[in-house]
């Protein structure tokens, strides 16, 4: 093992390069350094010889911070290959991704919005309280990681896993040791609220564009990380996504809830180690024509025809509604099924349906075109007229 004075800065400036090509992140390289009984001062050394030949740290290449460095949303700043440019367009034929393709905000903790009754307190978040009416007083105290906080010379009050309502009443019962006559509504009152919001750390795993570990807002939901995470791949489910607490399945989301109803009746807040999945799709069928929104869907099974094409916007003003046809595969190979409006409500389609609204003929009925010399030459619809005539 060569010591760090006999290795020139060209040989020094060529390991690092190798090893950055090799995909290894500043933090891995100076661990690979310790394990190979490099010190820290010798570390100290490689950044001080080479940082006259970069500008910079020898070891980072940017002057990001390490939280930008190990975010899996840092990802987007590169450039599109030709095969991710391929998957992009992809993408733009499925209903439902395009809410996930633009660059997304920081996750930065709101505290002007009401903070959820059943917010849970945990390590980290910060307390206010606030003492008004015939005394004045006002405390601030973080929650230690033992679950408790400290308020001028009380013992430590528990409040870890409580409720912020839950906690307010059991910090009032304290403080009234030191305060008489104190409560939530008399003339001497207390209120207490979040002034900080601790961070969790949350896992993204499955076909999501960004997985990795996130470090988020208490306060953010699984909406607000699947959006962080850029959404699902191209083959990643968009209405089966699962949420497990604790190793088992706590949620399943279904983000057409949202895009078709502005709800989303399955959100959850996130709590730590929390993780979110994105399998893969199993099931979707081609809408194309004349409807409003042709596109890629993803198919629930017990979904009719009419569900699918009400995904799709329904026809438009040039659609053929009295039936649509649908390409169906099979054994040995197409099948073509032409279903008739009566039969839409009940019919059930299929995993790699192709359904096909057609346009209106450009044929014209009960109609007769007059030429010649006449006043008014020009098509005539045969409602009324019966004879030549007329």
């Amino acid at each position: 093992m060569p010591k760090v004075e006999d290795v020139s800065t060209t040989e020094l400036l060529d390991m690092l390069k190798k090893a950055k090509e090799s995909g290894l992140s500043d933090e891995q390289i100076e661990a690979l350094a310790l394990t190979k009984g490099y010190t820290a001062s010798d570390i100290a050394k490689v950044k001080a010889k080479l940082l006259p030949q970069t500008g910079k740290d020898a070891i980072s290449e940017s002057d990001s911070t390490d939280a930008e460095e190990i975010s899996p949303k840092n990802k987007r700043k590169k450039e599109l290959s030709p095969e991710e440019l391929k998957k992009q367009k992809l993408r733009e034929g499925i209903y439902g991704l395009n809410i996930f393709n633009k660059e997304l905000a920081d996750f930065n903790p709101n505290l002007k919005i009401p903070i959820p009754k059943n917010y849970i307190l945990g390590t980290d978040d910060g307390i206010s309280i606030d003492i008004s009416g015939y005394a004045m007083a006002h405390y601030e105290a973080k929650v230690k990681t033992d679950g408790t906080i400290k308020i001028e010379n009380l013992s430590p009050i528990t409040v870890s896993g409580l409720t912020l309502d839950q906690a307010e009443e059991k910090i009032i019962q304290r403080l009234k040791s030191l305060f008489g006559g104190l409560s939530q509504n008399g003339a001497l009152t207390a209120d207490v609220s979040l002034n900080k919001i601790r961070a969790i750390r949350v896992n993204v795993i499955g076909e999501a564009v960004f997985p990795g570990t996130y470090t988020i807002p208490s306060l953010a939901t699984a909406f607000n990380l699947l959006v962080e995470a850029g959404g699902p791949t191209e083959i990643g489910s968009m209405r089966n996504i699962e949420i497990f607490r604790n190793g088992k399945l706590l949620k399943k989301l279904d983000v057409y809830d949202y895009l078709l109803n502005g709800i989303f009746k399955e959100n959850i807040v996130l709590q730590d180690q929390d993780i979110l999945h994105i399998p893969y799709v199993k099931s979707s069928v081609i809408v194309n024509g004349q409807v409003r929104n042709p596109k890629i869907y993803e198919l629930d099974e017990t979904e009719s025809l009419k569900q699918i094409l009400s995904y799709a916007g329904g026809f438009n003003e040039l659609a053929y509604q009295k039936n649509v046809r649908i390409d169906r595969n099979s054994e040995i190979g197409k099948r073509v099924l032409t279903i008739d409006q009566t039969q839409y409500p009940l019919f059930k389609v299929q995993k790699g349906d192709l359904i096909m609204v057609d346009s209106l003929s450009s044929l014209e009925e009960n109609m007769v075109f007059i030429a010649g010399s006449i006043k008014k030459p020009g098509k005539y619809g045969l409602d009324k007229a019966k004879t030549i005539k007329d």
